[in-house]
């Protein structure tokens, strides 16, 4: 996975809805709201109230309970241990799988520093996000972990059965990877959210223009491939959805990425379903601070 580790510290960027066209487009029915949402400063992350493609289009969403077995509750959970920082794309992924298994898991927030220590490190050589550890076995890169976990934990299946559908699947995944993050997300994850925020220098106004096309790009071939179906592959969720689902929350959080998104009604409700279940409701950046992080105090 060849994301940037600056682009996976600190996703949260307050945005007003867009306009009704695009919301009504995207969710005729659901009830609005007008209301500016605040955040709270935390370490390298802005806390979001709500998911950031929930607040595009102005919907409230009903916690729909995720498929399988309930998850384990409690701040320590199991002796899966993820490690990554809050707010990337990818870590969430690895955290929705695990939700959606009803595994339990132990999530270790990381902040940017710790990507370079030798511990970690020894964890993820490359130091990027997330690492994944299970008595005493170690995996890195995203795919790999949501491979192993579906691998590991049978109940409900994420991978398709059928050929043709576990292709498409891996497929989605690489398309992800390659062309809506690699070539536009990292770019404005970067100059959106970290240049401003972190580093307090301009963003990049040329780069995040060509990067919104590439999205805009990326969105267009991954609403050909969902078509008219619920899922990317058919009735059924995958690991694609989980991945693809994590990755147009991260982008909504940016203009370019809440125009793009805007564009592609079909895919804007699919990431409407998919914000609807328990384990996105469970990973957003407020649910992971407070179950994870200690309390001041």
């Amino acid at each position: 996975m060849r994301q940037s580790g600056a682009v996976e510290e600190g996703h949260g960027r307050q945005r007003h809805m867009v306009g009704g066209a695009a919301r009504q487009g995207v969710a005729d029915g659901a009830r609005s709201r007008g209301q500016t949402l605040g955040h709270a400063p935390l370490p390298l992350v802005s806390v979001l109230l709500r998911s950031p493609i929930q607040r595009i289009f102005g919907v409230e969403v009903e916690r729909r309970p995720a498929a399988g077995p309930p998850r384990w509750e409690g701040t320590v959970m199991g002796d899966i241990s993820v490690h990554g920082m809050i707010g990337s794309p990818f870590v969430r992924s690895a955290l929705v799988a695990l939700e959606e298994k009803g595994q339990g898991y132990r999530f270790v927030p990381l902040k940017l520093d710790a990507l370079r220590t030798p511990e970690y490190r020894a964890l993820h050589p490359f130091g990027r996000v997330p690492a994944f550890e299970q008595d005493g076995f170690v995996v890195y890169e995203t795919q790999a972990i949501l491979r192993h976990v579906d691998r590991a934990f049978p109940e409900p299946a994420l991978t398709p059965r059928g050929l043709e559908a576990a292709a498409r699947m891996d497929q989605v995944l690489n398309t992800i990877d390659s062309y809506l993050f690699a070539d536009a997300g990292a770019v404005l994850g970067f100059n959106r959210i970290i240049a401003p925020r972190i580093l307090k220098v301009d963003p990049d106004e040329e780069a995040c223009a060509r990067a919104e096309k590439r999205v805009a790009r990326a969105l267009g071939v991954l609403a050909g491939v969902l078509g008219d179906k619920p899922h990317l592959t058919g009735d059924a969720m995958t690991l694609a959805d989980i991945a693809l689902a994590c990755h147009l929350d991260f982008l909504a959080a940016t203009p370019e990425g809440e125009r793009a998104i805007a564009m592609v009604p079909r895919l804007a409700a699919f990431g409407l379903r998919m914000a609807e279940r328990s384990s996105f409701v469970d990973t957003t950046i407020p649910a992971l601070v407070r179950r994870f992080l200690p309390k001041k105090g």
